[in-house]
């Protein structure tokens, strides 16, 4: 039987319609649905969702407390965080991913932003603003309120 294999979903659709289906319809009470879109995990968490496969948690671990927040049901702890990482997050995807979070890691001194192809690396305008977008994240490195 599938239910006593699969234990969780990574939903990475981007239509929270299905989202909500999926947390509402009939599932075994221990079935994880984490979320596969960082920009959507505020509110599939709000819907339901368990937690998250992140890729900007890849190179700012922080991020993880949005979750944390939303289990506990602190949910304006939880937007805080949203809103602190939401244009990094929608800029590291602007160009393809894993173009961008590889951008980033690469200057925080963490591998290569290198890409083999046919994946390609991102552009100048977007280097400029993601390192924009690290220096206001660094800079407000406490935890929102």
């Amino acid at each position: 039987r599938a239910s006593e294999i699969l234990v969780a979903v990574k939903e990475a659709s981007g239509n929270l319609q299905q989202v909500m289906h999926l947390l509402n319809g009939d599932r075994p009470v221990d079935f994880a649905v984490l979320s596969g879109d960082d920009n959507l995990t505020l509110p599939m968490m709000a819907c339901g969702a368990h937690g998250l496969i992140s890729v900007v948690a890849n190179a700012y671990p922080a991020y993880s407390e949005l979750v944390r927040a939303a289990r506990q049901g602190a949910m304006p702890k939880a937007r805080a965080w949203h809103y602190r990482y939401l244009e990094l997050i929608e800029s590291l995807f602007a160009e393809g991913n894993p173009a961008g979070v590889k951008y980033v890691l690469s200057q925080m001194g963490i591998g290569s932003a290198a890409t083999r192809l046919p994946l390609v690396g991102i552009s100048d305008a977007l280097k400029v603003k993601l390192d924009q977008l690290m220096q206001r994240v660094a800079a407000s490195s406490s935890a929102p309120n």
